[in-house]
Order: structure tokens, then sequence, then C-alpha cells
């Protein structure tokens, strides 16, 4: 368990990491960061960061020593960096099977892990050759999303198919290996489950709603949006059958399809906190970010409460000249020096206090 004034460690130097940092220093925790941003938006917020590579195990072990508890703030970690980091720290999140990282960093891995844990997944095959992408989309009946299996967010490392498509054309535009070819799924939303299982096997999990995207960008959550209490129930009931299949000790996020049925189809899932779950610093009593902390301290797990209806919105580069005044929300800057277009520099959250959510 964690003491107060005990250290947490974060492996990166994103935003993610700045705001579970926050969080930690709300908790009375103090805070250590590793990564190659000495300028970066985790920097910014704590005394002791360290710059360094992930290449530098001797770095990562002195790092490690002198945390209490230690996570992740991106999923592309190299897998021997938090070998090494967890052989000198309880790392968060992890399994005594395959590492999460390992499963969130591979997309064919991480199909398999959902369909062994019993979760519906779109249709898949792995693609290593121009004649295997070819008989996978005629298997796929024309229309599928071809991926590379590492790497790739927001969008990147993606390419739509339809049976018009040149596929020659496309081939060359790929790494020509280690690809993914997905069949579409007719859904009619998209939503996402944030769920920390502690080492009690006890759960908790925030409120889930709509993730709206713009060119493979999430630009906007609704909480609670369309999401009823059965489709709640049933992402619950999976995302601890996946947690549970897998010894999963942390906090992920899971992305489901929502079906017309209300049938849920499993996407993806991340290792850590989430986009979709920034919303709940300020529309919910405690946060996925006090989620994680709190599997740390390995107490007993609180369920978080919705407070009021919530919307979050991401506001990139192209976007970020005086997002207060344009919004009149509430706003959280990244520090990110500099904008570019589709890069996520902060988010705004309004909360409608009017119409308290039901406890």
């Amino acid at each position: 368990m964690l003491s107060r004034g005990a250290t947490i460690g974060i492996l990166g130097d994103g935003q993610l990491g700045r705001m579970l940092a926050q969080t930690a220093q709300r908790r009375g925790y103090k805070v250590r960061g590793y990564g190659q941003d000495a300028q970066g938006p985790l920097a910014q917020v704590v005394a002791d960061f360290h710059r360094g590579g992930f290449d530098d195990h001797r770095a990562l072990e002195t790092f490690a020593s002198g945390c209490d508890a230690l996570t992740c703030e991106f999923e592309s970690v190299p897998l021997s960096a938090i070998e090494i980091a967890s052989q000198n720290a309880h790392f968060y999140p992890r399994s005594k099977q395959k590492s999460p990282f390992a499963l969130a960093q591979d997309r064919l891995f991480e199909k398999q892990a959902a369909q062994a844990a019993k979760l519906t997944t779109a249709p898949f095959f792995a693609v290593d050759s121009l004649a295997q992408l070819e008989e996978s989309l005629a298997l796929l009946g024309g229309k599928g999303i071809l991926k590379t299996r590492r790497e790739g967010y927001d969008g990147k490392g993606q390419w739509r198919l339809k049976p018009e498509t040149n596929l020659s054309n496309i081939w060359v535009q790929t790494p020509q290996k280690d690809l993914l070819i997905e069949g579409l799924v007719p859904f009619d939303f998209e939503t996402s489950l944030i769920i920390a299982r502690n080492d009690h096997e006890q759960v908790a999990y925030l409120s889930m709603g709509d993730n709206i995207h713009q060119n493979g960008i999430l630009r906007e959550c609704r909480i609670p949006g369309r999401v009823t209490q059965l489709i709640q129930d049933a992402a619950v009931q999976l995302g601890h059958q996946f947690m549970e299949r897998h010894g999963i000790v942390g906090l992920i996020a899971i992305e489901f399809f929502v079906l017309p049925s209300r049938e849920l189809v499993f996407n993806e899932f991340a290792p850590r906190p989430h986009n979709s779950g920034h919303w709940s610093l300020e529309g919910a009593d405690r946060s996925q970010f006090d989620l994680l902390i709190d599997v740390m301290e390995k107490g007993t797990m609180v369920q978080p409460r919705l407070l009021y209806p919530t919307q979050m919105q991401n506001i990139l580069g192209e976007e970020i000249l005086n997002p207060e005044k344009a919004f009149d929300l509430f706003w959280h800057d990244y520090g990110k020096a500099e904008p570019k277009a589709g890069r996520k520099m902060g988010h705004v959250t309004k909360i409608d206090v009017k119409r308290s959510a039901k406890s």
C-alpha cells in the first residue's frame, strides 16, 4: 500500500502523464517522470524529471529504484524498458501472463486477446504480402481497413479499401509486412469503457458515453449520450472478462462499436488512461487518474459517480487560439510548445450543472 508522500514514477512525457501527475500530487504523492522531452507536458508539472532514452537500461534501473509504483502514460514504451522498470518497482498495469503492453502494441495479438476472453471482434486477417491482401479482402466482401500491426494512432497507418481500390497502389504505401486487415462493422456509434482492477480482483469503472471521431481523431465525448444502462452493464461484464482472462491488474480502456442491435464489438484497448476519460476530471467525483492511483494504493476500490451530464472536446493545433474565450468551459492546456494541425493541444469540458446525474 502506498503511504502518504510515496513516489509514483511515470514513463513518458505527454499530457496523460501530466494529468496523472497533477492528480497524484493533489492526493499527497511525489511524482517522478522519465522521458525524452524535458520541456514537455509532464516535465512542466513535476520537479523531478529525468531525460533519457528507453534503451538506456541503467538509467531506467536508477529511475525505477527511486519509485514506489510505476506506470506508462503511452503504450508504445519498449517491452524491454517495461521489464527493467518492473524489476525495481510495482508496475501498473501488469499481468502474470503476457504483458498488457505486449498485447496492445500489436493489433493481431490484441484481437486474439479479445477473442480469448470471449469478446466479439470484427473479422480480421494477418497480411504480409500483396497476395494475402487480395485474398483476405475478397473474403471480407471487397471492403475493409488495412492497418499496420504496430504503431499508428489517430488514423495514422490505416488505409480504407473498397472493391474499386487499386491494391497495388496501396501496397507500395505500406510497410509491406506486419499488417492486419479488418472487416467493416456497421455500428451506430462508438463508446469506450475505462475500468480498473486491483490485486483483490475488485473493479471500478467510469460512466460511458458517445465517442465522436473525425478523420480518425477523437473530437468529442458526450456522457452519457446514447449509452443506456444495459449497454454500460454489458460493457463492464466484457471488460471484467478481459481483465480476468489475462490477469491484468491496473487500469485499461476498451473501445467498443455499438451495433444497431446494441451488441458490443471490441475495437481496441489501451493499457493506460484514455482520451475519452478526460471528462471525469470535472464530471465525476473520481477521475480515471484517481482510479489508477486507487489500484496502486491496494485498498478497496471506490466506484466513481457521474455528477453531471458532461461533454468533452479535444482542441487541436488549428484551434488553439484562445479556446477559453471561444468555448467558455473548463480549459486544460497540455503545454505543448508547437501547435500542429491534428495535434491534440488540450481539451475543454462542459458540465450541465442544471441537470445532476442520478446517483
